[in-house]
This record gives C-alpha cells, structure tokens and sequence, in this order.
C-alpha cells in the first residue's frame, strides 16, 4: 500500500502498534527500539544504571504531492491516516501484483 499526499504541504501520521506494543523486532509493524538508562538503588546501597528497552510506534512522513514508499495494509487502520482520508488530503495506493 502507498500513500499519495493531495496536498502542499508534508504530512506525518502517527501510527499505532497492531500487536499493542508485543512487537518483536522481526515484526512488521514499524516500532522502534528505544533504550533507556535508570538510575536504580542496588540491594547493597549503592546506585547502579538499569538499562530498559521499549517499543514505540513509528510514523510515516509523506512529502508535498509526494508519496510513502511500499508500506504493509494495516496501515489503513491507523486512527490519523482514517482521518487523513475522510478529509480528502490523502490517497491510498495498493499495489496488485
């Protein structure tokens, strides 16, 4: 599926997660690993760095009177691309193979 931009301007689509953040890196649902650093207490009474990983949703962004690259049919589905259609300001383009 490709995005076409009607517009003058570039537009970015916040996507949701199909699989809620269970995502695996090997999914194709465009999440993003995101590493953080903790400060926690040790047992011994010490500071100690934990190191926690999390997914997070991606976004696509389209150019002016552009369009996306290939992108998986669940995008469709995504609440701001819904509302980018019913306003008219984009296009979605399934490829037939």
């Amino acid at each position: 599926m490709i995005i076409r931009n009607t517009t003058r301007q570039a537009q970015t689509f916040n996507l949701v997660c199909p699989k809620k953040g269970k995502c695996t890196s090997e999914d194709d649902c465009l999440c993003t690993s995101v590493e953080t650093q903790l400060f926690v207490e040790l047992p011994d009474g010490t500071k100690g760095i934990r190191i926690v990983e999390r997914r997070l949703p991606g976004s696509v962004t389209v150019l002016a009177k552009g369009s996306s690259e290939q992108l998986p049919a669940w995008i469709a589905d995504s609440p701001e691309v819904k509302s980018a259609l019913a306003r008219g300001t984009i296009r979605l383009v399934t490829q037939e193979t």
